[in-house]
This record gives structure tokens, C-alpha cells and sequence, in this order.
């Protein structure tokens, strides 16, 4: 049937097929070029900020060097020193003066610094009161 049709459209407009060969082999380029779209980075930082919501496990900030330090409720995971919220609560960073002990293993991330004074920025995160919603059982 195709080759009566292909007779009748050629007839009925005078055109000619052409037949287009595709690559038999993948091309030999750079690998970043067949990627689809532009290389991602590892994305680090902050992802939360000062007075955002932060709930149980989820991760603050995701850093390769020691720029933000745990603070109240906040814990270090991984080997990428990324900070993570212990409890749900309310994340607040603030500003610390601290004094560095120069044996201490962070002491190597502040040499190039000024050592009389140095701030540090503390990520905390501060769980929502709880309300006395609960009875004893002994009362009901």
C-alpha cells in the first residue's frame, strides 16, 4: 500500500522523498556536553534563615569548611559539616565573640585572622512552647 501511495502524492504534487541517514555512532564530544541543561554545583549554604521554621532532621546549612557553628539543639552530620535541626522549632543565627584556643582542631580555619577578635555565627534552633495541654491521670 505505501509504495500506491507514495505513486498518487508524487503524481498529485510532483515531489520527491528524500531519505535523511541518521549517526550509526554516538559522537565522540566532551561528556559535559551531552548533559542536558548546565552543570549543577553541590549548592551550598544557608537553607534556612533567622526566624524560619525549621522541623525535626531537616538540614540548615550545607558547608565544606567550618563557616557556621551548631548551636542550641543543632547537631553536625556528614563529612560536609552540614548543620541539621535536633527538634522543631524556630532557627535563629546569631553573632558571636568567642576566644580561640590556638591548639584547638578549628584553630587551623582562623590563621590568617585577627585573634583578639574573632566572631563566630551560631545557628540555634528554639522549640515552640508547649502549653500545659495534658492532664495527670490521677485528676481524671
Amino acid at each position: 500500500m505505501l509504495p500506491n501511495l507514495r505513486n498518487t502524492l508524487c503524481a498529485a504534487r510532483s515531489c520527491v522523498f528524500e531519505q535523511v541517514r541518521n549517526a550509526s555512532a554516538r559522537s565522540k564530544g566532551n561528556r559535559a556536553c551531552r548533559q542536558d541543561g548546565a552543570q549543577k554545583g553541590q549548592e551550598y549554604g544557608y537553607k534556612l534563615r533567622s526566624g524560619q521554621f525549621a522541623k525535626q532532621g531537616v538540614m540548615l546549612v550545607k558547608q565544606r569548611l567550618p563557616r557556621f557553628f551548631p548551636g542550641l539543639n543543632v547537631e553536625v552530620r556528614g563529612e560536609k559539616l552540614s548543620l541539621h535541626a535536633m527538634v522543631p522549632g524556630k532557627v535563629f543565627v546569631t553573632r558571636e565573640k568567642v576566644n580561640i584556643n590556638p591548639e584547638c582542631a578549628v584553630a587551623k580555619h582562623f590563621d590568617d585572622r585577627y585573634m583578639d577578635a574573632v566572631y563566630k555565627k551560631y545557628y540555634h534552633v528554639v522549640p515552640e512552647p508547649q502549653y500545659n495541654k495534658f492532664q495527670l491521670i490521677a485528676n481524671i
